[in-house]
């Protein structure tokens, strides 16, 4: 597993520690139709690295993986724009057609960013059945 993948979890078990709970809940702000963010660093900390959750349609999400830099430049996710090439990675992968919702994970420090990405619904292993 890289980096990416266990910062990823590394941050939904933050969110979901008991310490996390008796600090005020934070709040997703929706940027524009299909954009929500989480700010974590607004909302829970730490303050660096700056991580930012996003939930995308998948439209939106095409305008991400397009240009990530635009992207996050535009919608203003960060204080200072991100260096340029930044990481996208797909953690799990969609089936051919999805047309659901993403969640992404950015990590952003010294303007560097770096991006994990997973369908909401991922795509679920066919069951092989016995006949009897």
């Amino acid at each position: 597993m890289n980096r990416l993948a266990i910062s990823t979890v590394a941050v939904v078990l933050m969110l979901l520690s008991p310490a996390s709970a008796q600090k005020s809940s934070p709040e997703w702000k929706t940027l524009k139709p299909g954009v929500q963010v989480l700010r974590l660093w607004e909302a829970i900390g730490p303050e660096q690295p700056q991580i930012a959750i996003f939930q995308l349609t998948s439209e939106t999400y095409k305008e991400l993986r397009r240009d990530p830099k635009a992207f996050v430049d535009g919608n203003k996710i960060f204080p200072e724009p991100v260096r340029p090439e930044p990481r996208l990675t797909q953690i799990l992968h969609a089936s051919e057609g999805y047309a659901g919702g993403w969640t992404v994970t950015c990590f952003h420090r010294l303007s560097t960013m770096r991006c994990a990405s997973f369908p909401v619904e991922p795509q679920q292993p066919e069951v092989q059945r016995e006949k009897p």
